[in-house]
């Protein structure tokens, strides 16, 4: 059997969904699965998405003598499946989030985030008629196709896996004189950052420090007011390499996913979670998608509501909680980890899943 992935990003991209897709590419290719990538990105006609369909001269060659092609995102799948009606081929679409993510933008009936939105509606319908089969990184995603119409038995929940070898425990703890509460990812409006800050100024405690990792050369004018409002009570560090980051997250007391509640978020499953689990920390979810019933049912860390109050109060009850609590949910999100999300099982499932559909692949 013979998969290529498509990125709907650049090669030099080192987001969460690239991520995913190399996860999924390694896991298959040590099942015996021979798989490459190809990255729409590193084209020419990149903005808008919709012109990326101009490339497509350019990448049907690049297409043949594959078994099935994983096409990331709805973006990915809008130029596959155009070049689908051209040439024969069987298609998987990644469905990793909704188009309702645009409402989440400060002026969301802008001319600018409408035509977005109107885009994202033409890219989700071409990328679902022309795909043979799909897969979602949550079980609400799953339902959302359902009720679409799409085939169950065409449907597989795939989740972002991690590489439990790199994301692992370490011996190192924070320097003990502080309580450090990390956040380590993009700075997107449903991330929950604002509440995040927010719930930073109300906390009085001394003792809590924050660390928020990720800002690249774009987020400078958000770094510098974040420098301002948490003057003395946070670290900002720019984007990490991977051994970086693993290495920051083990020098953390607890990892925080504070999300917006919003249909988008409900039906996204956050990739840094099983990242902040195999580091065997605890972790705080704010209760808006899957992590939190995770967390509820594995006793891997603490729920609190997407609100600065309520992300303050469980700061500080994670604060006053022994630390042999606090080892012990550690322990019990690595083994989560280790049991669910490690890309080996994700890879096998997915592997699974591939065999039923391609019977003859």
């Amino acid at each position: 059997m013979k998969i290529l992935f498509v990125s709907a990003f650049s090669s030099s991209d080192l987001g969460a969904y690239n991520q995913r897709l190399l996860n999924l590419k390694e896991g298959l290719h040590q099942c015996g699965i021979v798989t490459e990538m190809l990255y729409l990105g590193d084209y020419f006609f990149r903005s808008p998405i919709l012109i990326e369909a101009l490339d497509i001269p350019m990448i049907r060659k690049e297409l043949e003598g594959y078994d099935a092609i994983h096409g990331g995102a709805d973006s990915a799948c809008y130029v596959l499946g155009l070049v689908k009606n051209l040439q024969s081929f069987t298609l998987i679409h990644d469905v990793h989030g909704c188009n309702e993510e645009f409402l989440f933008k400060k002026d969301s009936f802008h001319f600018r985030n409408k035509f977005s939105y109107l885009q994202g509606l033409i890219l989700e319908r071409v990328a679902i008629r022309n795909s043979d089969f799909s897969v979602t990184c949550s079980k609400p995603l799953r339902d959302r196709l359902l009720q679409r119409g799409i085939d169950q038995n065409a449907i597989e929940v795939v989740r972002n896996g991690v590489d439990t070898e790199l994301f692992k425990p370490k011996n190192s703890l924070s320097n003990g004189k502080k309580f450090v509460v990390t956040y380590a990812g993009a700075f997107q409006k449903w991330q929950g950052i604002e509440n995040l800050v927010a719930a930073a100024t109300l906390i009085k405690d001394t003792d809590v420090k924050f660390r928020i990792i990720g800002f690249r050369k774009e987020d400078h004018v958000l770094k510098n007011e974040l420098e301002r409002v948490l003057t003395g009570r946070a670290e900002l560090i720019d984007s990490l390499s991977r051994d970086e980051l693993v290495n920051q997250l083990c020098l953390s007391d607890v990892l925080i996913i504070p999300r917006s509640r919003h249909y988008a978020t409900q039906m996204a499953f956050p990739t840094k979670f099983a990242e902040y689990i195999a580091t065997g920390k605890p972790v705080i979810v704010t209760g808006v998608d899957e992590t939190a019933n995770f967390v509820r049912e594995f006793n891997c860390g603490l729920v609190c509501e997407p609100s600065a109050d309520s992300i303050a109060r469980t700061i500080v009850k994670a604060r006053r909680l022994p630390s042999s609590t606090l080892l012990s949910m550690g322990k019990n999100g690595r083994r989560l980890a280790e049991s669910q999300f490690d890309r080996r099982i994700i890879a096998r499932q997915y592997y699974k899943f591939l065999r039923k559909v391609l019977p003859n692949s």
